[in-house]
C-alpha cells in the first residue's frame, strides 16, 4: 500500500481560529497571527468581567433586590447609557445608604491597565430621559490590586486614589500602565448617586493566553513527524515565551461528560454514581444533575509539551492530534505566533515500536557492554523501518552483534557522535520483529537514557519514537517489568561532577631531560547537562596563588590536560611543595578538588 505522505501540513490562524477558552487571545492585532489580546490604551475593557471569567458585585448594597441589582451593575460595564447603578431613595426604598458602599470589578485574570473612567448618566453620552448629570459620585476611593486580595499573603490592596470631597462629574484617572485583576471603587459620601458607565482602559497585551486548536483527523493511524512554527517577539525577548502542548487520540472526543444517576442502594458506601453522556445531552441537563468534564485518558493521551523541532511525546500512532499554545509575557512584551506544521505517514511506520537496554545498572567511569532491542508490532498495514537512531551522553564504541530475529543483518553505522549513533538496517517490517545488537560505551551520568526513534529512509522526515517496554527476554536478571530505556549508577556516585582524578606523577622536574617534564592531569566530568568551565589552579604553601590554567568549557566525558610547572609570570616555579586546585563550575555548584605536586629540580 502506498503511504499518505503530507508534508507542510500548515493550520493557519486565518483559516482556523480555533477556541479561545480565556477570551485571551485575538487575531487582529496582527492580521494572520494569533497573539495575546492587546488594548490600545484607548478601548474600555470593562465589559471583560462580564464576557470573561470574571465577575462584578456590591457586596453591601443589601437594600437592592438581586435581581435589580445584577441588571444595574451589568449596566454599568456594558456601554448602556440608559441603566445606572443608583444609590438614590425612591418611593418604595425611602432609605438608601450611600456611605462606604463598594463597587468591586474582578477580571479573573490580570489585564493591563492605564486609566479608569466614571461617570452619572447625561454626562458623557446626552441621555434626555435621564437628566442625572448632578447625581455624581461626591468622595471616593479607588483601589486596585494585581492578585485576589490577601494581605497575609502579600497582596494588599493599592490606593490609586481617594477624593473625600469630588467636584468632577465626570472622573477620570491615569496610572502607569500595569496589570490589575481587582477594581474597587469605594463611596465616601452620604449624598445619593448614581454611574452610568465604570470605564476601565486597556493597555498592552495580556499577561497571558491560551488558544486551543481543533481536532485534527489524520486519517487514521498516523506516524507524526516533528512539529514545528514560526513566532514572532514583541519587546523584550526575555521576557516572554511561547509553550506548545500537544495530545493525541483514538477518537473525536478528548472529554467525558458525566451525568448524575441515582444509586442502587441510596444506603450504601456508593451514594454518588455518574454514568456517561455526550456533549448535547451533558448541557442539556439541569445543572445539579452535571457530575463534571473530565479527560478522557482511556483513549487519549495528557497534553505534553512539544519543541520547535521537536518529536510528539505519548503513544503513537493515533489519528486524532489536538494543539495548546500558551503565551506568556508582559504587558509591553509578547509572542505571536504565524503558523505552525508537521509532516505525517499514514499509514505509520508500526504501531508499536517497544525498546529497552540492558542491564540497568553501571558502574560509573567505567566502559561497560550494553544490548539493545526493538520489537514491532502491527496491526494492519505499516511501512516498517530501516534506520535507527539512539541517543547517548558520549560516543559509543564497538557496535555488534546486530540481529534481527537472532539472526545476523549487515549494516552500517551512519555516524557515531558524542550524543548519538545511528544504524542503517535491512527493512525491518514484520510483526512482532525484534531487532538486537550491543554496544559499548562508559556511563558518566546519573540517569542516562538511550531514547532512540526510527525512520523509514523513503520518508526520512518522519520518524516514530520508541517507547520503553518489554522488547525481548536477555536473560539472568532481565525482568519484564523493569524492562526500560534508563541506566542508572550505584548511589553513592550521584550528585559527583569529577570522577577520578589520575596524575602521571606527583613530582615534576622541569628541566628539559625529558622526564617529568610536566604532569598529566586527567579525570572524567560526571553528571553534567551542559558544558562547564574548567580550571586548574596551583598555590605556594602561604596561600597564594602562583598559576592558574583555563582548562574551558568542557562536556560530559574524559578531560585531560598538563602542566609544565610554569607560573601565572611566565616563568618556572622555585623548587618546593605546592598545593593544587582542580574547580568545575557547574550552574547548580561549583565542585573542587586539592592536592599536592612537588616542583624540583
Amino acid at each position: 500500500m502506498e503511504p499518505v505522505r503530507n508534508t507542510g501540513s500548515i493550520f493557519s490562524a486565518r483559516l482556523d481560529t480555533g477556541n479561545v477558552p480565556g477570551d485571551d487571545i485575538e487575531f487582529f492585532a496582527r492580521p494572520g497571527w494569533i497573539s495575546p489580546r492587546f488594548f490600545d490604551g484607548q478601548t474600555n475593557i470593562a465589559s471583560l468581567v462580564i464576557d470573561g471569567p470574571g465577575r462584578i458585585r456590591a457586596p453591601n448594597s443589601l437594600n437592592i433586590p438581586p435581581s435589580l441589582l445584577k441588571l444595574q451593575l451589568e449596566g454599568i460595564i456594558n456601554g448602556d447609557h440608559d441603566i445606572a447603578y443608583e444609590r438614590k431613595p425612591t418611593t418604595f426604598q425611602p432609605e438608601m445608604p450611600a456611605f462606604g458602599i463598594w463597587i468591586i470589578l474582578d477580571f479573573g485574570r490580570q489585564v493591563g491597565v492605564k486609566g479608569l473612567r466614571f461617570y452619572p448618566r447625561n454626562t458623557i453620552e446626552a441621555t434626555s430621559q435621564t437628566p442625572f448629570e448632578d447625581d455624581f459620585l461626591r468622595g471616593f476611593e479607588l483601589w486596585i490590586n494585581p492578585e485576589v486580595t490577601n494581605s497575609a499573603e502579600g497582596f494588599p490592596d493599592v490606593l490609586v486614589e481617594r477624593r473625600p470631597d469630588n467636584d468632577d462629574a465626570v472622573v477620570q484617572i491615569d496610572i502607569d500602565p500595569r496589570y490589575v485583576r481587582l477594581v474597587k471603587l469605594r463611596s465616601l459620601t452620604e449624598t445619593p448617586f448614581e454611574i452610568d458607565e465604570l470605564e476601565v482602559i486597556g493597555s498592552g497585551y495580556m499577561g497571558e493566553g491560551t488558544w486551543v486548536s481543533d481536532l485534527i483527523d489524520l486519517g487514521g493511524g498516523a506516524t507524526v513527524g516533528p512539529v514545528s512554527w514560526r513566532e514572532s517577539v514583541v519587546g523584550e525577548e526575555a521576557f516572554s515565551s511561547t509553550q506548545v502542548r500537544v495530545r493525541t487520540g483514538d477518537d473525536d472526543t478528548p472529554l467525558r461528560f458525566q451525568q448524575r444517576a441515582a444509586p442502587e442502594d441510596p444506603f450504601g458506601l456508593d451514594s454518588v454514581l455518574v454514568t456517561e453522556v455526550d456533549a448535547e445531552t451533558y448541557w442539556d441537563l439541569d445543572i445539579t444533575d452535571r457530575a463534571g468534564v473530565v479527560d478522557d485518558v482511556e483513549h487519549w493521551s495528557e497534553w505534553k509539551t512539544v519543541d520547535n523541532g521537536g518529536l510528539i511525546g505519548g503513544r503513537l500512532p493515533r489519528q486524532f492530534v489536538q494543539f495548546e499554545i500558551g503565551f506568556a509575557g508582559r504587558i509591553a512584551d509578547t509572542r505571536q505566533l504565524d503558523w505552525l506544521q508537521f509532516d505525517y505517514l499514514q499509514p505509520p511506520i508500526a504501531d508499536t515500536l517497544r525498546a529497552e537496554v540492558f542491564p540497568r545498572r553501571s558502574q560509573v567511569e567505567e566502559r561497560a557492554t550494553f544490548r539493545y532491542a526493538v520489537q514491532l508490532r502491527s496491526n494492519g498495514d505499516i511501512l516498517g523501518f530501516d534506520e535507527l537512531e539512539v541517543d547517548t551522553t558520549v560516543p559509543v564504541e564497538n557496535i555488534r552483534d546486530v540481529t534481527v530475529n537472532g539472526v545476523p543483518v549487515s549494516f552500517e553505522v551512519a555516524y557515531s557522535r558524542h550524543d548519538a549513533f545511528r544504524l542503517l538496517l535491512p527493512l525491518i517490517d514484520g510483526d512482532g520483529d525484534v531487532l538486537e545488537f550491543a554496544f559499548d560505551l562508559p556511563v558518566f551520568r546519573f540517569g542516562t537514557t538511550f531514547s532512540g526513534r526510527v525512520v523509514n529512509s523513503r520518508f526520512a522526515r518522519v520518524p516514530q519514537r520508541l517507547e520503553a517496554g518489554n522488547a525481548i527476554d536477555f536473560g539472568p536478571g532481565d525482568f519484564a517489568d523493569l524492562s526500560n530505556l534508563f541506566v542508572a549508577i550505584p548511589e553513592e556516585r550521584i550528585g559527583k561532577l569529577v570522577g577520578t582524578i589520575a596524575l602521571s606523577g606527583e613530582v615534576i622536574t622541569p628541566n628539559g631531560d625529558g622526564i617529568n617534564d610536566d604532569v598529566l592531569v586527567q579525570f572524567n566530568l560526571l553528571q553534567l547537562v551542559d558544558v562547564a568551565p574548567v580550571r586548574f589552579e596551583v598555590f605556594d604553601l602561604a596561600g597564594r596563588r602562583v598559576a592558574n590554567i583555563d582548562i574551558g568549557e568542557r562536556s560530559l566525558g574524559p578531560v585531560d590536560f598538563s602542566w609544565d610547572g610554569t607560573g601565572s609570570d611566565g616563568r618556572l616555579l622555585t623548587p618546593g611543595t605546592y598545593v593544587w586546585r582542580l574547580v568545575v563550575a557547574a550552574d547548580a555548584f561549583d565542585e573542587e578538588h586539592l592536592g599536592i605536586l612537588v616542583v624540583a629540580y
